[in-house]
């Protein structure tokens, strides 16, 4: 159903104009289009009783990953790429909060584009590509387009890639243990300069991830590091929870944390746990 109907055309015609895109492009006057249910979020956007909605995107950001753009072969496997809408964010900003605007610090679904992209500047405009909103579009799209650089250099392409790889892969855990265990977690350890000494943080959820009853965390360091990073989890987890501590808004019973290095972590802690990216953690939720 939804291959398309002369694979041969389709691969020929669309190899050069997939090639000269890269994840992280943008495009400009996406026509999209979506239906709507009854009582939708999006009423706003309903024409009369119509139940289906067109419109164009001043600008999108291309997600779908540059090896499956320039393939030959995936322009026939796959008709459709991947984008989400790029725009200005700083109206949806209270006055108090636009220095996060400034300073890049957002939200992990938002990535700020650069001052040296292709788009519209001048103060007060803050262009960010929102990774909620992820859209399929036809890879014909494409044709007689250019793409528009959104960042400003090759290292800034790899972190957009990084973050929007960290975004999709979010572990399968509850909202709650996210918000209430993970993200204080992440800003302690951040309070105590142990970021960099962390190599990897895991957690296990049992009976499961999504209604656990008790959470352990694993922090895995280098060796020479073990010692200094207990000492310092140990007497900080010890002296304000003892052993263990309810989170209130979860139930769950979280553990001291343990800290291990990658030879003690054996191969069945790394199954029961999950890894964290603490890039995909936020306690901040703005648009």
């Amino acid at each position: 159903m939804f291959l398309p109907s002369d694979p041969a055309r389709f691969t020929r015609e669309l190899q050069e104009a997939s090639a000269r895109f890269r994840q992280g492009h943008l495009l400009k006057d996406v026509l999209i289009g979506f239906t709507l249910a009854p009582n939708s979020m999006l009423e706003h956007l309903r024409d009369g009783d119509k139940s289906g909605v067109i419109m164009t995107l001043p600008y999108a950001m291309i997600l779908t990953q540059t090896c499956e753009l320039q393939q030959p072969d995936k322009a026939a496997e796959s008709p459709f790429i991947n984008v989400v809408p790029v725009y200005d964010a700083w109206p949806y900003y209270e006055d108090a909060s636009k220095y996060l605007l400034e300073e890049r610090r957002l939200s992990p679904h938002l990535i700020r584009l650069n001052s040296q992209s292709e788009l519209p500047q001048g103060p007060g405009i803050a262009w960010v590509a929102n990774l909620r909103i992820d859209i399929m579009l036809d890879r014909a799209a494409l044709l007689e387009r250019m793409p528009l650089e959104g960042l400003e250099n090759e290292e800034a392409y790899l972190s957009a890639s990084r973050r929007i790889g960290s975004f999709r892969s979010r572990p399968a855990v509850a909202d709650d243990v996210h918000k209430h265990i993970l993200v204080p977690f992440e800003k302690r350890l951040k309070k105590k300069d142990l970021r960099d000494k962390v190599l990897e943080v895991r957690i296990e959820l049992q009976p499961g991830p999504l209604a656990p009853k008790t959470g352990t965390i694993y922090l895995l360091c280098a060796e020479a590091d073990i010692n200094g990073v207990s000492d310092i989890v140990h007497t900080w987890f010890t002296d304000e929870f003892n052993d263990a501590y309810r989170e209130t808004n979860t139930g769950i019973i979280v553990r001291v944390p343990k800290i291990m290095n990658y030879e003690t972590f054996g191969r069945k802690d790394q199954a029961r746990s999950i890894e964290i990216d603490f890039r995909t953690l936020s306690s901040d939720d703005h648009r």
